[in-house]
């Protein structure tokens, strides 16, 4: 969940942006937990500090996906984050830049 709607509730377009950065981290980690072990008061306290998820182990996810999509969606300020349309013009140049298959196996 973004820093705004844990500290103020407040949900917004950039909330939602928040969320598929963690969508997009589920996908390469093979469906794991985000933040699994910790409990949701060490969650908050983490993210508020300006804890970010690492980057996973999957070869799938090279640095591009993680710096350019990822963490552009967790960033602390929301104006800092992009639009759904940046986001999508963002993955389109990563796939087409791509070679071959994906392969998100563990």
């Amino acid at each position: 969940m973004a820093i705004e709607s844990i500290e103020d509730g407040i949900f917004t377009e950039k909330t939602d942006i928040w969320s598929f950065g963690i969508t997009v981290w589920e996908v390469f980690n093979g469906g794991k937990t985000p933040y699994g072990g910790f409990s949701p008061t060490c969650v908050k306290t983490m993210i508020s500090d300006g804890y970010r998820l690492e980057a996973p182990s999957n070869s799938a996810c090279n640095d591009d996906i993680y710096q350019k999509t990822m963490l552009k969606c967790w960033e602390r300020d929301p104006n800092e984050r992009p639009t759904f349309a940046q986001v999508v013009t963002d993955i389109d140049t990563l796939l087409s830049n791509s070679v071959g298959y994906l392969n998100l196996t563990k």
